[in-house]
């Protein structure tokens, strides 16, 4: 029972600094606290196990430093995942390919042709002339009757 007690206590006070403290922190100053807290973590566990870590011989301790290389590994690729996304902001140096749709006259639908006519009236996409330069509807991708008979007469 004289473990359960404080042990509780612990856990009711680290519940209420998480949820009355912590919100109110910025995230820097989180990181801070977690690797101070990662630190005395660490050198608790030694000195708990100070006999084990004495005793072991060049094996176990490459073994014993893996938790750090796993720790180190994963902060490099948090750091370098904020720097790629400080980095993201940045304007291509690319130009944009000029947009251009089919007249909204030609839309199979009605959504189509509202969304055609929003791009339209804000100026978002250039919109194509009425009919194309082979005569062909816009909206259709399909052969007008002069053009499969012309089509059928080089086949046969």
């Amino acid at each position: 029972m004289e473990f359960f007690l404080p042990s509780l206590l612990i856990v009711l006070l680290a519940l209420g600094l998480i949820f009355a403290v912590f919100p109110q922190m910025g995230p820097f100053m989180l990181a801070i606290f977690a690797a101070i807290a990662l630190v005395i973590a660490v050198r608790h566990h030694r000195s708990i196990f100070k006999q084990d870590y004495e005793t072991m011989t060049w094996t176990t301790a490459a073994a014993s430093a893996a938790p750090y290389v796993l720790v180190g590994v994963v902060v490099l690729f948090g750091i370098g995942y904020l720097l790629f996304l400080w980095g993201a902001g940045k304007p291509s140096s690319l130009p944009a390919p000029p947009m251009t749709i089919p007249p909204p006259e030609t839309a199979t639908n009605i959504l189509t042709s509202a969304i055609g006519n929003g791009l339209k009236a804000t100026g978002l996409a250039t919109v194509a002339s009425a009919r194309p330069a082979n005569n062909r509807s816009a909206a259709s991708p399909t052969l007008n009757t002069a053009e499969r008979e012309s089509i059928a007469s080089k086949i046969a």
